[in-house]
């Protein structure tokens, strides 16, 4: 046959050498050569040697196809177009690209959570590319990272797939092999659900699935006052993140949270929500190595600030701390001592929010924050008590913590002083945005933030005190031009303009006027600019 002639001359007689141990034996011609009718009627990859043979053939192919020799014979004419095609198939580019480009393009597919129970393949990049071919799908498979992160959904409307869900999740997570494992369960169960019969033998086989594997990261939203999450020590042991949250308007059933929890010796993430019980946590849980704690409330209140304090004296690594406070009588004579220091060098982001507002200044009074970058109190929206925070509170842990030169965002919420912003500014000059309800701006302080001598940083200011809405509105328009002008000022020494403003105005009979005022303003200095009379923010702009 003249095609097999042309192709013998063409291609250079060298045994095939496997250059890759991952390449599978290929077919051969009897000769040790390649035998021309395996070409692309597989998956598999070819080797440098065999791409080589495959090129020879195409160009063999195609010049005897162009040749017109083969065109009175139908059946030969079809076979020169099979192998044609075939060889091209061997060649496409997707079969040739460098572990590392696979290795990329993959690592981007798997940061798609996959979601369980599973909906169309095509809206699972993993798998897609599992289905290009057989190498890639025996590539995607030799890497654990792909398959160790998850997402299952189980909710009372579906008892009777929980079953199938936890088998597609069990197959998914095996293919990580030793890998610690990143998975969140949403058990949805509300209501009269939760008393269902069912319920105990759903929540029963998802533990027991959790019990399977070493896990890195456990986020789970479930009845957590209802039900006793219950798992060996070595899944405790090997959770570095864990993050447990209520469902809402669930009915509390006296659940212990951490009653049959195991020594969580690598932990360093905790968030708790809606959990009406924390007893135990000191049992189980490694303060000294910490990094963030977060805890959150729906009904009940389990953290009192004596219990948060002491904690604090226990996580000096602690970085991150938002937490809801109870009302605690005995607190300000029992667990404070008048020298003591809770030292929190690492400390970047602190929010406290208090159901009893007079214990902010015995709180705060041993802390030190020096590296702190955003700090806020709060008070429980569900309550009328303002918070009993005033500047010689502030003024002490901002001296205390080294003037806490690192502060980005400070948030105070309504006070029963009123504090000062201008004093506030000159402590902390790295601020760049305020937002405080009982904050107060003196003239004095109005005009050095007009010019950029004060808060040369501060983007964003929030208060609930009425200012005069003329003064506000010519700080926000001098400081513009003071930030814009193009004479010889340094750059670094020039104030950011403001981005966001909610001050209310006080009442006047020219509300029109300052709506349009505060447009053309917005417009022209590309700002928020909210100066509604009451504080609700009615008028924006």
């Amino acid at each position: 046959m003249k095609f097999f002639a042309l192709y013998r001359r063409l291609r250079k007689r060298r045994p095939l050498a496997m250059s890759s141990s991952q390449l599978q034996p290929t077919p051969s011609d009897g000769n040790g050569h390649l035998d021309v009718s395996s070409i692309g009627r597989t998956n598999r990859l070819h080797s440098e040697e065999e791409q080589l043979h495959i090129r020879n053939v195409l160009l063999a192919a195609e010049s005897l196809l162009q040749s017109g020799t083969v065109d009175g014979d139908l059946r030969r004419r079809e076979e020169t177009v099979d192998v044609i095609g075939r060889c091209k198939i061997a060649l496409a580019p997707h079969k040739i690209l460098p572990p590392d480009v696979l290795w990329s393009i993959f690592h981007f597919c798997g940061e798609t959570l996959a979601q369980f129970p599973l909906g169309s393949k095509r809206d699972i990049p993993l798998l897609c590319i599992t289905h290009v071919c057989s190498a890639w799908r025996q590539f995607a498979l030799g890497m654990p990272a792909l398959w160790s992160n998850i997402s299952i959904c189980l909710s009372y409307r579906d008892w009777k797939q929980h079953d199938k869900t936890l088998s597609s999740a069990r197959q998914w997570f095996d293919r990580a092999q030793d890998m610690r494992r990143s998975l969140f369960i949403l058990f949805y169960v509300t209501g009269r659900h939760i008393r269902t019969p069912r319920l105990p033998y759903s929540w029963e086989k998802l533990l027991e699935f959790m019990a399977q594997y070493r896990l890195e990261d456990l986020n789970l939203v479930y009845p957590i006052n209802h039900v006793a999450l219950k798992l060996p020590d070595h899944v405790w042991q090997s959770i570095e993140c864990l993050r447990l949250e209520a469902l809402n308007h669930e009915p509390s059933a006296g659940q212990q949270l951490f009653s049959n929890f195991g020594k969580l010796s690598n932990l360093r993430h905790l968030k708790i929500y809606g959990s009406d019980h924390l007893d135990g946590m000191d049992r189980v849980i490694p303060w000294h190595q910490l990094r963030t704690f977060e805890v959150g409330v729906i009904k009940e209140y389990p953290v009192t600030p004596s219990s948060c304090l002491n904690l604090l004296r226990h996580s000096r690594l602690l970085e991150h701390c938002c937490v809801t406070l109870s009302k605690e009588s005995s607190f300000p004579s029992t667990t404070i001592y008048t020298e003591e220091k809770v030292v929190l060098a690492n400390m970047d982001n602190f929010k406290a929010q208090f159901r009893d507002g007079l214990a902010v200044p015995m709180f705060l009074q041993p802390l030190i924050m020096p590296n702190v970058t955003a700090f806020s109190l709060v008070r429980d929206s569900r309550l009328d008590r303002e918070l009993s925070c005033d500047m010689p509170a502030l003024i002490g842990i901002i001296q205390r913590s080294e003037g806490m030169h690192h502060i980005r965002h400070l948030e105070i919420d309504t006070s029963s002083a009123v504090l000062d912003i201008g004093v506030l500014l000159e402590l902390l000059p790295s601020l760049e945005s305020v937002s405080i309800a009982s904050g107060h701006l003196s003239d004095n302080a109005i005009k050095r933030l007009s010019s950029g001598k004060l808060g040369l940083w501060l983007q964003s200011i929030s208060l609930h005190v009425s200012h005069d809405a003329d003064q506000i509105l010519s700080m926000v328009e001098s400081r513009y031009q003071n930030a814009t002008q193009s004479d010889s000022q340094e750059v670094n020494d020039r104030p950011c303009p403001f981005k966001y403003i909610s001050i209310p105005r006080e009442v006047t009979d020219n509300g029109l006027l300052y709506v349009e005022r505060m447009k053309l303003l917005s417009e022209k200095c590309n700002a928020m600019i909210y100066l509604d009379e009451y504080g609700y923010e009615d008028d924006r702009w």
